[in-house]
């Protein structure tokens, strides 16, 4: 699906972004500012400055801690997809919960570009989407 497509799809389907905006605003997201670790410098503003793989090292990390504190991502978003499947009255898997997550990341960097936060929080999703990809759900019990 085409971002374009995606857009006009949820502009018609305003129930989608309403999950999603209450999905992170229950305290489910990753964001944390705590965890931006590995900035080595500064800019001007004093926004914490990162090379990529310093960036993907905190995402890494952004996901184990999330693991201990919050219960394996992969049963978090298989019920998070159930409770959207049920809402929204169509099928929604884990990896579309990610997806969808990594999505409101880049919509909320169009708003605030500087912030770190946005894309180690992007990094972390779009690296779960990943992984729930390729999952074999027959070998998860949740």
């Amino acid at each position: 699906m085409k971002l374009s497509d995606f857009i006009s799809y949820s502009i018609q389907n305003w129930e989608l972004w309403f999950v999603i905006i209450a999905f992170f605003y229950a305290g489910y997201n990753l964001q944390n500012t705590n965890t931006m670790r590995r900035a080595t410098s500064m800019d001007t503003t004093g926004q914490k400055q990162y090379t990529a793989r310093e960036l993907l090292n905190d995402a890494a990390e952004v996901i184990a801690e999330r693991s201990r504190t919050h219960g394996h991502y992969d049963i978090t978003l298989l019920r998070t997809a159930k409770l959207w499947t049920d809402f929204l009255e169509r099928e929604v898997d884990p990896t579309d919960v990610a997806i969808c997550m990594a999505l409101l990341k880049i919509a909320r960097s169009m708003e605030s570009r500087g912030n770190a936060d946005n894309f180690l929080d992007l990094c972390s999703y779009a690296a779960i989407a990943g992984s729930l990809a390729v999952k074999d759900w027959n070998d998860l019990d949740a």
